[in-house]
């Protein structure tokens, strides 16, 4: 019951932070940055929302795993990826390494942070959340 509640509060959060960042984008932006970020988000709705339907997606459909991947590690993805991309991404630039190549480093790293804070951290957590809420 309370995992329930909280994938609703999770359900409702993000889809006013969709409707408020699609706005944004058509506001402060022109219309062709505006429509790109809706298809890519649109993208990514769905690809998380396959993950969610379809639990693990390994089972034997092998270009969806790196979807279902970057779906599980979406939000600590999402909490790293611009400032600790943009620290690693000036660093690189202070070493002279500015070529759009080098991008592939803050990319890599990003991810392999964001997958020790979901396997270390979210995943513990979420854990004790449970526990505690099936305790009252």
């Amino acid at each position: 019951q309370c995992v329930s509640i909280i994938e609703k509060i999770k359900a409702i959060l993000v889809f006013f932070s969709l409707i408020f960042f699609i706005g944004e984008q058509f506001l402060l932006h022109d219309w062709q940055s505006g429509i790109f970020f809706v298809i890519s988000t649109a993208v990514v709705v769905l690809a998380i929302f396959y993950h969610n339907r379809l639990g693990n997606m390994s089972n034997g459909i092998s270009f969806l795993k790196p979807v279902s991947f970057i779906a599980t590690i979406s939000y600590p993805l999402y909490l790293l990826h611009q400032n600790i991309g943009y620290i690693i991404i000036r660093t690189l630039d202070s070493y002279g390494l500015s070529n759009e190549y080098f991008l592939i480093i803050p990319i890599g790293m990003v991810i392999v942070l964001a997958y020790s804070l979901h396997k270390f951290i979210e995943k513990p957590i979420l854990k004790i959340s449970n526990t505690i809420c099936r305790r009252i």
